[in-house]
């Protein structure tokens, strides 16, 4: 590798630089895959928490139900 910027690249230029972009290349991969664990952990979450509250709001509407048809009786 030669420090003058006019002259052409070496085949060991080359070599080098594809084996940087490759080091680039899988971690950017390992970054993305980590990121996909995560939102779908997050995902996850999210639907545990609805169903949650949609149990709870349907008990709840059972309930009011239940005390009108005693008042009623």
């Amino acid at each position: 590798m030669t420090n003058d910027e006019n002259s052409p690249a070496s085949k060991a230029d080359i070599r080098m630089m594809m084996g940087q972009m490759g080091d680039c290349y899988s971690k950017t991969e390992v970054q993305i895959a980590d990121f996909k664990e995560e939102i779908v952990h997050e995902f996850k979450i999210i639907t545990e928490q609805l169903r949650h509250d949609l149990l709870g709001t349907h008990k709840d509407k059972i309930e009011n139900h239940e005390d009108r048809l005693v008042r009623l009786e």
